[in-house]
């Protein structure tokens, strides 16, 4: 039976935020100049001047009544509270409306009606929305007549959680609190759902970089404005991605086609069977690597279920490669090809409301050029924690450790440089290609990408056939520069409802009524009481740690000192040291809603004398667009 994964929103009206009044009416009720009204019966009766929706990138639809009996606010014509209220309800019930055929179902209530209502196409996304408005009182000639008119504006707080990634239930990403109707995004970015990044080290220089991931089987609806109709269980994704030095010759680019099939709600969730090329030429101690390589296998998705593992990725693939080494002096070149079956495995847990993230890497290799082959494996272990010290004040911990080791014949293409990865093995989404290639060598930002290996014969850097490492960030907050994803807004009390305290207070309230909810939606969908019940407790439990973070400790706008620490050993066949290197440095971690931005300066603590002294890093990425 298909269990359909519900999304659950609260859906509550009323509350009063920031306006604009004369000096006699502030006076007469204790607000401020520019504050919203307490009362929205006090401007019943003046014009309305203007009316405005809070939505992401200013994309909102015409906001039409219901029905004629609850007429909404129309610029121009007498305010009324009432039809404020309506106007609220409108715009929530159009958000409902706008994401259901694309990628949710969602379940809500309104504080003032008490009506709800759910959509039928979830696809693994909880959301939160709550709607609010700030009515503020105007006078004097910006009224273009009367001498007091009034100014609406509706805000709803709107917060998405995709349960199928549960790396972004647990990391500080770019959140916005603001809605996106879907249907006004413009049609090719709806299609192609672009991701932005730049990445920059001393060796790479700068690189702008670019991903596209496109659904074939829902492409050409969207691309016409049509009705979009997905099928929930299967996908055909063609995935790309590309970057490009600019101060080098440097390049990374690929392409991904895969047949997907989704159990939403099952233990086994995702079977893929996938086709991928890519095109690279990368830094390589002083010298370059180029490699084309072309691979078929599949991959599989498994949600245990379980409070402290979330999801297995693993899966297996053949490629065939095209390789080109080249060392800087002209001592060392390689040219082969080679056949190679990999295995991989990204495992996702929940340890003390920290992300916990482990990848196995394996593969066997024959270049046609050697009689013998090779064999490498390596494994990379993360922890991610936001340590609460005050309400949306939290000390990030980062903490990474990682081994890899080479045996057989190793070409010199097929062993370990250390140095900047222009990636994030925390952050990144497994099936993403940073995580599903091979990891190039140990994570040390003091040096370039792919800078750091062995000196052998006085000149010559050769990268190793081993090496572990451990990395360590920290950041601090800074109260003053950052701002609340959720605010710690008073909102309307009602006590048949049960409804109160701040918005934090009515967002992490919805966990205790949510699971209710979703139970009825499943057995509306088919599932049975049992069924439904086993389902909406799951979820509850995989988002409720999620909710209450996004509640008490995210931020829209966050500006934190960044402290970071590498330590690495390369073991380099030939080479006069392999000591253990160590670098620290610090720097600035910006998060500005769908923008992350670290960079800082490393320095090598322990040179040896081709080592440099330093590097200076950052890394911007643009996620969550809309």
């Amino acid at each position: 039976m298909r269990i359909l994964i519900v999304t659950a929103a609260a859906i509550f009206i009323g509350f009063i935020g920031p306006a604009s009044m004369p000096p006699a009416l502030a006076q007469d009720s204790g607000l401020k100049q520019d504050e919203c009204v307490n009362d929205n019966t006090l401007p019943e009766g003046l014009p309305l001047r203007s009316l405005k929706v809070k939505a992401r990138w200013g994309w909102v639809p015409p906001i039409v009544p219901t029905s004629s009996a609850e007429p909404i606010l129309t610029v121009g014509e007498p305010y009324t509270a009432h039809k404020r209220n309506n106007t609220i309800r409108a715009v929530s019930r159009a958000l409902l409306k706008d994401h259901q055929p694309f990628d949710e179902t969602i379940v809500g209530a309104s504080a003032s009606s008490g009506t709800s209502g759910a959509g039928s196409k979830p696809l693994g996304v909880f959301a939160v929305l709550y709607t609010t408005s700030c009515t503020r009182i105007i006078e004097g000639k910006e009224c273009n007549g009367p001498n007091r008119c009034v100014d609406v504006e509706i805000r709803p707080y709107y917060v998405r959680l995709e349960r199928t990634r549960i790396a972004n239930l647990i990391l500080p990403i770019p959140r916005s609190n603001r809605p996106t109707f879907l249907k006004e995004v413009p049609r090719t970015l709806m299609a192609f759902n672009p991701g932005l990044a730049i990445n920059y080290d001393r060796e790479y220089g700068p690189a702008p970089r670019v991903e596209s991931s496109i659904d074939l089987l829902t492409l050409k609806p969207l691309l016409a404005g049509d009705e979009v109709v997905t099928t929930q269980n299967n996908q055909l994704l063609l995935q790309f991605w590309g970057d490009k030095s600019l101060k080098r010759s440097f390049y990374d680019s690929g392409a991904t086609l895969s047949l997907q099939h989704t159990r939403p709600g099952k233990t086994l969730e995702r079977i893929a069977v996938k086709g991928q090329f890519v095109a690279s030429n990368q830094p390589s101690g002083n010298g370059k690597h180029y490699y084309n390589s072309g691979r078929v296998g599949a991959t599989f998705e498994v949600r245990p279920g379980l409070a402290w593992l979330g999801r297995i990725v693993a899966g297996g693939s053949y490629r065939f490669t095209g390789n080109r080494f080249f060392s800087g002096d002209g001592l060392l070149s390689e040219e082969t090809d080679e056949s190679a079956f990999d295995g991989r495995a990204i495992i996702d847990g929940r340890v003390a409301d920290g992300l916990v993230r482990l990848g196995v890497w394996g593969n066997y290799s024959s270049p046609n050029d050697r009689s013998s082959n090779y064999r490498r494996g390596a494994a990379v272990l993360g922890y991610q924690k936001e340590l609460p010290v005050a309400l949306n004040q939290t000390v990030g911990l980062e903490l990474v450790v990682g081994a890899g080791r080479a045996v057989g014949d190793v070409p010199e293409y097929a062993r370990f440089y250390g140095g900047n990865l222009l990636s994030s093995f925390l952050y990144d989404d497994p099936n993403e290609p940073s995580l599903s290639l091979f990891p190039s060598g140990p994570l040390l930002r003091s040096f370039g990408k792919g800078q750091a290996g062995g000196v052998v014969g006085g000149s010559l850097i050769r990268g190793a056939t081993s090496y572990r490492h451990l990395n360590v960030n920290v950041t601090i907050p800074i109260p003053k520069l950052s701002r609340p994803l959720i605010p710690a807004e008073k909102v309307i009390e009602d006590d048949e409802l049960g409804i109160g305290g701040t918005l934090k207070d009515v967002i992490k309230g919805q966990m205790n009524t949510a699971q209710s909810s979703i139970s009825v939606a499943l057995q509306e969908q088919g599932s049975s009481f049992e069924e439904a019940e086993k389902e909406a407790e799951k979820i509850v439990r995989e988002v409720r740690p999620a909710v209450n973070f996004i509640a008490d400790q995210a931020n829209i706008v966050s500006l934190k000192p960044l402290f970071m620490f590498d330590a690495a050993k390369l073991s380099v066949p030939g080479s006069t040291s392999d000591k253990t290197r160590f670098s620290a440095g610090g720097g600035l971690q910006l998060t500005i809603v769908v923008a992350k931005f670290e960079g800082g300066y490393m320095r090598t603590m322990n040179r040896l004398p081709a080592d440099p002294k330093g590097n200076f890093v950052f890394r911007l990425v643009f996620q969550n667009l809309f």
